[in-house]
């Protein structure tokens, strides 16, 4: 496992502290996302949830628009519309 370490570490252009420095620094993060998503999805109105989402979006994408930028657009509509059901609750 050290060697791999190693190896990762040297890729990345960081010391092996540093890479396990921030790899436990992350899955800390993750942990901490996990516990806070948990925590709140018992408030989740979920009938609310599925009303707003079934609602048409007032602004369609625009021609030519890269994949990239439309999956982008998407994430982010289908992201606003989760905010406000969450907040309506």
């Amino acid at each position: 496992m050290k060697l791999v370490i190693e190896r990762v570490s040297k890729r990345d252009g960081c010391s092996i502290n540093q890479f396990v420095a921030m790899a436990a620094a992350e899955k800390l993060a993750a942990l901490d996302a996990e516990d806070y998503f948990c925590s709140h999805v018992a408030r989740a109105d979920l009938a609310a949830f599925d009303c707003i989402m079934s609602r048409a979006g007032d602004k369609l994408p625009r021609e030519g628009m890269s994949d990239r930028v439309l999956i982008c657009y998407i994430f982010n509509s289908y992201l606003s519309r989760f905010l406000l059901a969450w907040r309506l609750k």
